[in-house]
């Protein structure tokens, strides 16, 4: 194994880290954003609901007093809506990384080999002409594996991240 295929695995497999533990990290705040504000909302709309209601007798009102008083103290509607929003955050969260993740897991996996459509190519210009021959194995040697290929488009991503946000260079002003 060369330096290069070194490299190119160690960057592959350092994105896969930071991309998934920014996106668990991340997820959890938004998770816990949402939980905060459906759980706010739902209580909203059980106690106007029962200041809303008309008097309907002593059995009726005893039960929607016992009915908010429940509603109001349940820790089950939070769970549940915690639940799925840690589910949607990180679905959504891995969804918005896939690409970085894709190159992060092509770098770490592929090996040193030219990618399959090349060699096909260069086989089948190899029953031409010995000059076709020379110039295809001139080009296919000079080209990089797929993992270093993968692993350059992290390294220009992670440059770019660092620019926009970091920086702020080329970030649009949000009025």
């Amino acid at each position: 194994m060369s330096i290069g295929n070194i490299v190119s695995k160690t960057i592959g497999l350092g994105a896969i880290g930071i991309v998934g533990y920014e996106t668990v990290k991340m997820a959890k705040i938004d998770a816990h954003s949402h939980t905060i504000k459906e759980s706010t909302d739902h209580l909203t709309d059980v106690f106007v609901n029962d200041q809303t209601a008309g008097y309907s007798g002593t059995v009726i009102n005893g039960f929607r007093k016992f009915l908010k008083n429940h509603l109001l103290e349940s820790s089950i509607y939070e769970t549940i809506i915690g639940v799925k929003n840690a589910v949607t955050s990180t679905v959504g969260n891995v969804f918005g990384s896939a690409v970085t993740i894709g190159l992060g897991v092509g770098a770490l996996f592929t090996g040193s080999k030219k990618p399959a459509l090349l060699r096909k190519l260069k086989i089948a210009l190899l029953r031409h002409t010995p000059k076709i021959r020379k110039a295809v194995n001139f080009v296919t040697s000079k080209l990089p594996s797929f993992g270093k290929v993968c692993a350059t488009l992290l390294v220009l991503e992670g440059l770019r991240t660092l620019v926009v946000d970091g920086f702020g260079i080329g970030k649009k002003s949000e009025l």
